[in-house]
């Protein structure tokens, strides 16, 4: 059973060697194929090959490949599914548009009130009681955006600063990261 995310950030060689996910950088790291969920590829410099690409929708490996600025930009599902997933999916497309707004609202909710969580444990219990207030606000289906206006919120009193932004434009140091 797939349980492995494995994040690519800096250049290296992939490859496929007996059912192998094989990583060549100044090492070599060798993951079972059959352990991958998802596999993320950040750095343009990265090379692999039609085999990988391959064994990966054999084994039900979805493929991420990320832009310049490391943000996903495309991603290589197996053709072959479980059908499992396609019933889910024809469940979940066959909802009514009210109750997917209402499913909406609700991860928004927990969304905020998550984010209200952690700046109660940074000690930011007034703030935190400010995303509350937000969370009870959200409307069905967020149409008033609650969701953008929290998290603009959260990360200025939690990073400190009104000129606080997520956005960096020098991309993160070069690393691998092989989650487990």
């Amino acid at each position: 059973m797939a349980y492995r995310h494995i994040v690519i950030r800096n250049p290296a060689k992939l490859s496929v060697k007996n059912k192998q996910l094989v990583i060549k950088q100044n090492d070599s790291i060798q993951v079972p194929l059959e352990d991958i969920c998802t596999l993320t590829i950040e750095d343009p410099a990265i090379t692999l090959n039609g085999v990988l690409l391959s064994e990966c929708a054999k084994n039900h490996v979805e493929l991420i490949v990320c832009d310049q600025k490391r943000i996903p930009n495309a991603i290589l599902q197996p053709f072959h599914q479980h059908s499992r997933q396609r019933v889910v999916l024809d469940m979940q497309y066959s909802l009514s548009k009210p109750f997917k707004k209402r499913i909406w609202q609700k991860v928004v909710q927990s969304k905020i009130e998550n984010q209200a969580r952690c700046l109660e444990l940074a000690y930011l219990s007034v703030q935190a009681d400010t995303l509350y207030t937000m969370a009870k606000q959200v409307e069905s289906g967020d149409r008033t955006n609650k969701e953008a206006y929290a998290a603009k919120y959260y990360f200025i009193k939690l990073f400190g600063g009104e000129h606080f932004t997520r956005r960096r434009d020098d991309p993160p140091e070069y690393c691998f990261e092989l989650w487990i």
